[in-house]
C-alpha cells in the first residue's frame, strides 16, 4: 500500500454507489471512470441522452465485471429529474 497520508487507498467501493451530474463529459466522465475502476457502481446524469450514450459506452472499458452503469437524462436543477436518477435501473449497453 503506498504511503499517502494515513489514508487507505487500497480500500474497494464494491458495493457503494454514486450519482455524478454531468457525467457524459468531462470532469464527470472521469470521475465515473476512477469509481467504475475501484468498483463502484455508478450513474451519470446529463442532459444529452446521446451523449451520455456514448459516455456509457466509454466506461464499459473500466468496469470491472460486477460494476454497473446507469445513465438518466435530465437537469441537475430539477428536483424530479434528480429524483428518477437515484431511482435509475441499470442499463445494458448496446454495443455498436
Amino acid at each position: 500500500m503506498a504511503d499517502d497520508g494515513g489514508l487507505d487507498v487500497e480500500r474497494s467501493l464494491a458495493g457503494k454507489a454514486a450519482l455524478i451530474t454531468g457525467g457524459g463529459s468531462g470532469i464527470g466522465l472521469e470521475c465515473a471512470k476512477r469509481l467504475l475502476a475501484d468498483g463502484c457502481a455508478v450513474t451519470i446524469m446529463g442532459r444529452s441522452g446521446d451523449r451520455l450514450r456514448d459516455a456509457a459506452l466509454t466506461l464499459e472499458d473500466f468496469a470491472p465485471t460486477r460494476a454497473l452503469v446507469r445513465t438518466v437524462a435530465g437537469d441537475a436543477k430539477s428536483e424530479d429529474d434528480v429524483s428518477a436518477a437515484v431511482s435509475a435501473r441499470p442499463v445494458s449497453i448496446p454495443r455498436a
